[in-house]
């Protein structure tokens, strides 16, 4: 679930899932929706994406700016995330996922922002009482 809170001139949104992994998978496309119709995104290209972090908040942190990556440099527009997260041999917290989509073509896809940055700060990735994940996060775009 995302809910969208307006901040002019950023945005921020906050995901909620019952597992951290689908957590992830949730806040990747909802970033991603910020800057295209992920429905307009078409399955072509896999890439694999293998990451470390010290905590949860960093793992995302460096999850979306991976994300970020991908749309600004190399002009791929992912549609679909699979998300792994586990603690490896050495107890290193990874991220290993799978991420399909395709290169941004300017006569299907049209792309409503361009992210200056993503802020995760701390406390941004709670697990709920319940059990549930929540992550707020903050996007600021270029004007």
């Amino acid at each position: 679930m995302t809910i969208n809170v307006d901040r002019a001139p950023d945005l921020g949104f906050q995901t909620r899932s019952e597992r951290l992994d689908k957590l992830f998978e949730e806040t990747a496309m909802s970033l991603t929706n910020l800057i295209v119709d992920t429905h307009t995104v078409l399955r072509k290209e896999t890439k694999k994406i293998d990451l470390v972090g010290t905590s949860n908040n960093e793992l995302l942190h460096a999850w979306l700016a991976e994300i970020t990556f991908l749309l600004d440099y190399e002009h791929f527009l992912p549609g679909e995330f699979v998300v792994e997260i586990f603690h490896d041999e050495a107890g290193e917290l990874r991220l290993r996922a799978t991420v399909c989509g395709e290169r941004i073509d300017s006569k299907r896809h049209v792309l409503r922002n361009r992210i200056k940055t993503v802020l995760v700060k701390d406390e941004t990735l709670i697990e709920c009482e319940d059990g549930t994940w929540v992550a707020n996060v903050v996007v600021i775009f270029y004007s």
